[in-house]
């Protein structure tokens, strides 16, 4: 009988430490774990469009440059999935370009040349503005990082660096960077 209670003790005890908390909290809400927060995910790309939306070279463009994304290389400690980092980042361009830029499909470059092989197979001509246009400028983007250790402490620099390249020259026209700095002490009890 003190065995069976004493079993039924353990398990209670696994299933309520097993249970966690979970629920929905603001995007901009400043809880993590370590690495770039959503927060500052949301951050550095509204920060990066709003300073390339002002660039001269493209304010005062006789006609809207053809933009390509490249890609954003993570060269830091951190998981940083890049790719939704450089959508998040298109997105807040095409919402504040105000028709100065044109953004090039280049993930579904294959299905975009295939729907265009389908429009000519029809019988529709493909006219000079639905042919698959070439890019400008390519926006591409680094993360880098360091991150030290002593005892329980823990400090943790981030920067983000973008950069806007004439494909015409290879001439880098615009570069703009985002940096933030994290620290983190652990308790006794964090392993």
């Amino acid at each position: 009988m003190k065995k069976r209670l004493l079993f039924y003790a353990a398990i209670s005890c696994c299933l309520i430490a097993g249970c966690g908390e979970s629920k929905k909290i603001d995007v901009d809400t400043d809880m993590m774990l370590g690495g770039l927060s959503s927060q500052d995910f949301r951050s550095v790309s509204y920060k990066m469009a709003q300073s390339l939306v002002r660039l001269q070279r493209i304010q005062k463009a006789q006609t809207p440059p053809n933009i390509a994304f490249a890609k954003v290389t993570n060269k830091s400690n951190e998981i940083i999935d890049t790719n939704s980092f450089l959508g998040k980042m298109r997105t807040e361009l095409i919402k504040n370009a105000a028709g100065k830029m044109v953004f090039l499909e280049r993930q579904n470059l294959k299905q975009a040349l295939s729907e265009q092989d389908l429009k000519l197979s029809s019988g529709r001509a493909v006219s000079e503005t639905t042919k698959i246009l070439g890019a400008d400028y390519l926006l591409a983007g680094t993360i880098t990082g360091i991150k030290r250790a002593r005892g329980r402490e823990t400090t943790s620099y981030m920067r983000l660096a973008f950069r806007l390249t004439d494909t015409g020259t290879g001439a880098i026209i615009w570069e703009d960077d985002y940096e933030m700095k994290y620290y983190y002490k652990a308790s006794v009890y964090d392993r």
